[in-house]
């Protein structure tokens, strides 16, 4: 595929272009060979294709997180990303955000986050996903029977956690400023009278009671906290539902998603959705093939009686928590009163019913059966795995000689046309009729997929300028291969 770019005027201040890692890509060092590091060949190859008044971050800090898979961190990179973003509001510089895998997630997470607290993206140009699985979760009402045995239960326990911080509160407090009274108090304690103040003050006894009050404040503490707790993230999921809905509203029209329906990530968190696997097993008597099979008529009367209670209520209720947290760890879900209930390649809509196109055929078959052909390199690495002393080491081994290449989910910016789908959005949203009719006329049925994406997220401007600039360029078109049904 040839490269395209045509010369522009230029504005005083390009935008700029942010590249967001997705999970276990997070590196420490500026450069690197990762594609959102400096010097990588991703970052040469995307540099060559931006349109005029557009650049990557040639200087400064990139913007990183940590990577790691679960919520909580993915939510404080959103957070991050909004404090980063800061500075090109600031400045009033325009900027593109790129993000891969859940380094999508992030963006969109920021997003919602910023809808919610007011926080305004002026200079947000366009916002592209690459490889991201979007997770929905829901939760329950805010009004809801649960909620309210909830708010109950943790308002009874903080009240007892309020009465021993009110009894640490009193000791400290008459000790400092009245310590006549407790001077002037004896109490009872092991069968002997003994001043209060001295018994509180200088008895190791004393010391254990106050001691005692503090721990049963921090326990009622905690569990107040363990009820409230899920009521209180209940009503901020409801709140961040209701501000996708306004995200879309505001920037859906500068979405740009590409995904490959063979993408491993979003298919293998979709399987975790209906995971059927059984951990705990049944209860049963034992086949008489060891010598001591032979004592098992002892068991006889716990077979007849404990085995049906186990086999019909324990152990489906085992089943289904190890289940829940199983797929919880493999989905990253740490949070509080959610449930992940759909994986989608839009950040709104149902994966059922989804129109969001793939990328063209063309483009998913070829990372496909890239990807398929170095996999077949594969096999020698799990040798040497397993030629290890430890498993850590060989997993150590076994990662350190993977390229990323071997996954569709890792491959997609090794692809060229990636790479121009990306910019020509960046173009669209520029309004550079110039750089499009070149793209028109080398890539046609980018264009022509473009055009097709913006028409299914409802963007029908930017679908009536590609249609105009389609008809405008002279090219003969190119028939689109289908995947086959």
């Amino acid at each position: 595929m040839s490269d395209f770019k045509v010369h522009s005027p230029s504005e005083s201040l390009p935008d700029v272009v942010i590249l967001v890692h997705g999970t276990f890509a997070g590196r420490e060092h500026e450069e690197g060979d990762a594609f959102w590091q400096r010097d990588s060949d991703v970052w040469h190859e995307l540099e060559k294709r931006l349109p005029d008044g557009v650049s990557l971050q040639q200087e400064g800090r990139l913007f990183h997180w940590s990577g790691e898979n679960n919520e909580r961190e993915r939510l404080k990179g959103a957070k991050a990303l909004l404090d980063y973003l800061e500075q090109f509001e600031e400045a009033g510089q325009g900027y593109h955000l790129v993000g891969h895998s859940h380094g999508g997630s992030i963006i969109w997470m920021a997003m919602r986050q910023a809808s919610v607290d007011g926080i305004p993206l002026d200079c947000l140009r366009t916002w592209s996903t690459v490889g991201t699985p979007f997770l929905r979760h829901r939760t329950v009402n805010p009004i809801s029977i649960a909620n309210a045995i909830n708010i109950i239960a943790g308002l009874f326990f903080l009240s007892h956690a309020r009465q021993s911080l009110h009894q640490v509160f009193s000791i400290a407090h008459c000790a400092m400023f009245h310590p006549d009274h407790y001077a002037k108090t004896q109490i009872e304690v092991l069968g002997r009278d003994v001043n209060l103040f001295d018994y509180l003050m200088y008895d190791h006894l004393g010391w254990l009671a106050i001691a005692g009050v503090v721990v049963m404040f921090f326990v009622f503490a905690q569990l107040a906290s363990f009820f409230i707790g899920p009521v209180i993230e209940s009503r901020r999921i409801r709140q961040e539902l209701h501000a996708e809905k306004c995200v879309m509203h505001d920037f859906g029209s500068r979405w740009l998603g590409i995904w490959s329906p063979d993408d491993e990530a979003i298919n293998g968190l979709r399987t975790t959705l209906h995971l059927d696997i059984t951990f705990v097993g049944k209860v049963s008597a034992a086949d008489r093939i060891f010598v001591s099979d032979y004592l098992g008529f002892l068991w006889i009367p716990y077979y007849w009686t404990v085995a049906p209670t186990f086999n019909y209520i324990v152990r489906p209720f085992l089943n289904h928590f190890v289940r829940q947290y199983v797929s919880k760890a493999v989905q990253g879900n740490n949070r509080p009163s959610a449930e992940l209930c759909d994986v989608a390649t839009a950040p709104i809509g149902e994966s059922e019913v989804n129109s969001i196109p793939a990328l063209p055929y063309f483009i998913a078959q070829r990372i496909t059966d890239r990807a398929n052909s170095r996999s077949k390199d594969i096999a020698p690495k799990l040798r040497s795995l397993l030629g290890q002393k430890t498993l850590m080491a060989g997993l150590a081994a076994f990662n350190s000689e993977l390229s990323g290449e071997e996954l569709v989910h890792t491959s997609y910016f090794n692809d060229p046309d990636v790479l121009n789908l990306l910019t020509i959005h960046m173009a669209l949203e520029r309004g550079d009729r110039r750089y499009l009719m070149q793209a028109a006329a080398y890539h046609r049925q980018l264009l022509e997929w473009s055009r097709y994406f913006r028409e299914m997220t409802g963007d029908w401007e930017g679908a009536e300028l590609l249609d105009r600039i389609l008809r405008d360029t002279p090219a003969e078109p190119i028939p689109v291969q289908r995947r086959a049904a």
